[in-house]
């Protein structure tokens, strides 16, 4: 019990490579724990580790009985949004339709458990990068916008921070910037990335206003820029 304790204050206190350890001694003591799976994938999820997290969230849907448990918990939409986060990166990345696509469905599912579309700008925000993903520009525009307009609610507001609001609406509306430049609306896209720049600035987080103006430069004026130190950002939280 010790590893399993142990493990459960490293992945809270997100000592990622800590909890990675001690979660896995924790899953040969009890190997077929839901949270204990649960709470490694989160950990390799937030270690880049995409994956490991890949495979380990599937394998922990694809059990029915450990699904039930999910259910009972009530940690199954959790669980299926992680996994879309983790096959939206690797489907980016690798240019694979059907990991994008199958991070469309989860997010759908998860909406089943949580029923968060038509309240949660989170939601309208990963699907969007999803559908932009994908191509479906008139899509994630709709998104997006949908998104944003979510952000300046009360409710909103009363859930998180303004910090957190405006690196939000720094992401979403960089995204919508990018799409407008891609559909060829030069001027609308200049001036909608540097609304970008100003939600990044008034976030305080000098990483992400730096790289949204690393994004304006590379997308306006064609300036190389390595973004190989950014990657401190998570562009979407996960709880």
């Amino acid at each position: 019990m010790v590893f399993i304790t142990a493990g459960c204050l490293s992945e809270i206190q997100l000592d990622e490579r800590s909890a990675i350890d001690l979660l896995k001694r924790a899953l040969e003591v009890k190997p077929r724990d839901a949270q204990f799976m649960n709470m490694l994938g989160t950990s390799y999820l937030r270690s880049g580790q995409d994956l490991e997290a890949e495979q380990l969230f599937t394998s922990l849907l694809a059990d029915n009985e450990l699904s039930q448990t999910l259910w009972n918990s009530g940690w199954a939409g959790a669980v299926h949004e992680k996994l879309a986060i983790v096959k939206l990166r690797l489907g980016t990345e690798g240019n694979d339709v059907d990991r994008l696509n199958d991070a469309r469905h989860l997010l759908q599912t998860a909406d089943e458990f949580e029923g968060l579309t038509d309240v949660s700008p989170l939601r309208h925000g990963q699907i969007a990068a999803v559908d932009f993903s994908l191509g479906r520009y008139a899509q994630a525009v709709t998104g997006y916008e949908r998104a944003l307009s979510l952000l300046n609610n009360e409710s909103t507001q009363r859930v998180w921070n303004s910090e957190m609001i405006n690196k939000m609406k720094a992401e979403y509306t960089m995204e919508l910037g990018q799409i407008y430049f891609i559909q060829g609306h030069k001027e609308k896209s200049e001036l909608t990335m540097k609304l970008a720049i100003d939600h990044a600035k008034a976030s305080s987080d000098p990483l992400l206003f730096k790289t949204m103006k690393a994004i304006y430069d590379n997308t306006i004026d064609g300036t190389e820029v390595d973004l190989g130190d950014f990657n401190e950002i998570r562009r979407i939280p996960l709880e």
